[in-house]
């Protein structure tokens, strides 16, 4: 009989969960958890670093699509007049259009990176500061795990009061 491996890491949990139970001895442990997908979409300065990120993108797009344009007249012209040059000119005006294709074929990926660099330096203080809420909310309330619900690591919760997304909140100022 072969397990499945959609099964395995809920079986892992499970066996883990046991082992942290037992280690405990007489002692409950008290497990929380937390939904951090649906913190991560309340938490103001996210919605302000979106606001930032979008801006950034825009700016990106723009610069790109004015490339572009530019790309096309220069072929346009380059294709127009090319009977009409002589060597050394239309030899120029083409590596310069093969130039400016390169340069096209490139922008998406530095684009790329530059966006996620934005997005890594605007995101990172709001996920310290979250962990750091989730850290004092579980020493004040005396919490022994926190599982995040949001990527099914949770395998049981029938205590629902034990979900300390409000407590959270409050800790981060949000209603």
């Amino acid at each position: 009989m072969t397990i499945k491996s959609s099964y395995i890491l809920p079986i892992t949990g499970i066996i883990l969960l046991g082992i942290f139970a037992f280690s405990k001895g007489a002692t409950k442990s008290k497990i929380g958890h937390l939904h951090t997908n649906a913190l991560w979409e309340v938490i103001p300065e996210k919605k302000s670093a979106d606001t930032v990120i979008s801006m950034k993108k825009f700016e990106l797009e723009s610069y790109f699509k004015e490339k572009q344009d530019d790309f096309n007249t220069k072929l346009q012209a380059y294709v127009k007049d090319s009977s009409a040059l002589t060597g050394a000119i239309k030899e120029q005006r083409m590596q310069e259009i093969i130039s400016l294709n390169k340069s096209l074929e490139e922008m998406p990926g530095s684009f790329e990176k530059d966006l996620l660099k934005v997005k890594e330096d605007l995101y990172a203080p709001i996920r310290i500061k979250m962990q750091a809420a989730v850290d004092k909310v579980s020493e004040n309330y005396q919490y022994d795990y926190i599982f995040d619900s949001s990527y099914g690591t949770i395998i049981y919760s029938k205590n629902k009061t034990d979900n300390i997304m409000g407590y959270v909140k409050s800790e981060l100022g949000i209603k």
